[in-house]
């Protein structure tokens, strides 16, 4: 790995630890960095690539995680927004799958966030997936 490469990123994931707001990405961000993960040309470091993929969603299920304070919900308020069924462990590649289902067929993307979804940051994206996938029961 070059030397300047692994600054950059070293320098990339510390800054997501410290402002994750700052550093959010879109879809379309995502989806290029996912097309840079499987390139075989090295030029576009897919190993680099496909880091940056794990830690953002590490990053985004442990926030998750810590939000749910003991609880199988995450709240906001009195407002239960997501529910995960107790034997469900939040991992990164729930997320990942989560999102990447419904990136295979976005109309609902399409339909609750208008035509600019592929601009909209991807934790809310992210959480609109795990809400069809794991919806809260009416109370």
């Amino acid at each position: 790995m070059r030397r300047p490469t692994f600054t950059v990123a070293t320098l990339f994931c510390l800054a997501y630890v410290i402002s994750p707001a700052a550093l959010a990405m879109d879809v379309n961000g995502y989806e290029q960095l996912v097309r840079r993960s499987e390139s075989r040309d090295p030029k576009a470091e897919p190993l680099m690539a496909k880091a940056t993929v794990g830690a953002y969603f590490s990053g985004m299920a442990q926030t998750i995680q810590l939000a749910q304070t003991g609880s199988q919900a995450f709240q906001i308020g009195e407002r239960k927004v997501l529910c995960f069924p107790s034997q469900v462990r939040l991992t990164p590649e729930l997320l990942r799958g989560a999102l990447d289902t419904e990136l295979k067929n976005p109309e609902f993307l399409r339909e609750a966030l208008g035509p600019k979804w592929r601009e909209v940051q991807l934790p809310f994206v992210v959480s609109l997936a795990l809400k069809r996938v794991f919806p809260c029961p009416t109370e």
